[in-house]
């Protein structure tokens, strides 16, 4: 299988011929699997902070706004960006069966909130596994129950989403799922986070460093049970890299400190490298 893997500057948001592709890796380097974006594709995680996902990128999702949309587009398609469908449109989805990857992330941060995932759980969508919830604040914990529904579910990109540690507590449970990016979920906290580390499934995990101290990460880490590739998000350098990757390669968890999240660049952010402060 794949995994994530950060970094490279997101791709312009301007669509079609689909819809925005955010961050695809440099390099894919195989491995268990994981998004970051790409946690992260959801599948298309977002690369500089947010888990690059190294999954098939030949095609961009197809940008799907109406029930027009959907009777244009071949039944073969297997990755959309529905931001922008009415919710009643939804059903018609069913028409994809071999759906993988759903995109929700815009600017405006209206993408996707609880019904909406209601409706898409509805869909019956067997295969999907990648979900891109970039920038999407109307998403909550029940709309982690609702996704949690999906049989296939493994990466979601959650940053900038309204979740909180019961959201947590749901995904920790949930046996398929092997990447998660939870940067900028602001009412997600160290206790959200260890319930996360205890799954026995997650491959790749990305949080930010806000609202945390260096001991809440040490202990986060030393936590994860499966866990290979860690991406925490530090805007002001405050950690200290030597210590953390040490404890990250006691474990054989690979350790990546970015200044930035996949939110910061899809608003327009120009990238900066991560370092630490003086």
């Amino acid at each position: 299988m794949s995994t994530f893997k950060l970094s490279l500057p997101i791709p312009s948001v301007a669509l079609r011929p689909a819809a925005p592709l955010l961050g695809v890796s440099a390099s894919c380097r195989p491995m268990k699997a994981f998004w970051l974006a790409r946690i992260f594709t959801a599948s298309a995680l977002l690369r500089v902070t947010t888990l690059g996902y190294c999954g098939d990128f030949s095609k961009y999702p197809e940008p799907l706004s109406s029930r027009r949309d959907i009777a244009r587009a071949s039944a073969n398609t297997d990755n959309i960006f529905i931001a922008k469908l009415p919710i009643e449109d939804y059903p018609a989805l069913a028409k994809f069966t071999k759906l993988k990857r759903v995109h929700f992330h815009t600017k405006e941060g209206t993408g996707a909130d609880d019904q909406k995932l209601l409706a898409l759980s509805r869909v019956g969508s067997t295969n999907l596994f990648d979900v891109d919830l970039l920038n999407c604040p109307g998403v909550t914990d029940r709309g982690i129950e609702y996704l949690a529904q999906l049989p296939a579910l493994r990466y979601l990109q959650l940053e900038g989403t309204s979740i909180s540690d019961a959201g947590c507590k749901i995904l920790a449970t949930k046996p398929s799922v092997t990447g998660v990016n939870l940067t900028y979920c602001t009412n997600v906290t160290s206790s959200g986070l260890m319930q996360l580390a205890h799954s026995p499934t997650l491959d790749e995990f990305g949080f930010s460093f806000a609202g945390l101290t260096q001991d809440d990460v040490l202990r986060v880490i030393g936590e994860l049970r499966h866990a290979k590739w860690c991406e925490i998000v530090d805007p002001k350098g405050e950690i200290d890299d030597v210590i953390v990757k040490k404890a990250g390669a006691t474990k054989s968890i690979q350790i990546v400190l970015q200044a930035q999240g996949a939110l910061a660049r899809l608003l327009g952010e120009q990238a900066r490298p991560w370092s630490r402060k003086h």
